[in-house]
């Protein structure tokens, strides 16, 4: 499998002994010390990147990519290192070995906890369109019930 992975090239690690297993601390408005250590730093396909080695016996959904701007692991990488692009590089080890290349982009917004992969509920979640501020998802499984825009008026509260 690695064979494959270093074959296919779609990963650079320019300065390996300065980009894996990188050792990333920030302090805290409290005065704690907040440390990571990032897996590696470089670059997918082109674009500079944070990457996020997984191994793991059962694929990560092919939907992932909005998903994985929600996992608070990718989302504290990249706040300590200040890069919003993040690749997830999945070793699934099965019957039929292969290799998963997971993106996403981490915005300023994301940058609270969320889910956790692999096994997450957020896969069947009916509100995961609200999550990922995709609108139409959001449309297509919430349902507004009959007498709903009676409540409109809750929108105009003030403090």
């Amino acid at each position: 499998m690695l064979e494959r992975f270093a074959q296919d090239n779609r990963i650079a690690i320019h300065e390996p002994q300065e980009s894996l297993q990188t050792k990333r601390s920030r302090v805290l408005t409290t005065g704690s010390e907040f440390v990571s250590y990032l897996d590696a730093i470089g670059e997918a396909d082109g674009i500079p990147c944070l990457i996020d080695w997984k191994t793991t016996t059962s694929r990560y959904p092919e939907e992932s990519s909005g998903l994985l701007s929600l996992d608070p692991q990718l989302i504290c990488y990249s706040w300590i290192s200040g890069i919003p692009e993040a690749a997830m590089v999945v070793f699934v080890r099965k019957h039929a070995p292969e290799i998963q290349d997971l993106r996403a982009t981490i915005s300023e917004e994301q940058l609270y906890s969320g889910v956790r992969f692999p096994q997450n509920g957020c896969v069947s979640c009916l509100y995961l369109g609200l999550c990922l501020h995709d609108d139409h998802l959001a449309a297509a499984i919430i349902i507004r019930k009959a007498g709903a825009s009676n409540f409109d008026w809750l929108d105009e509260l003030v403090d």
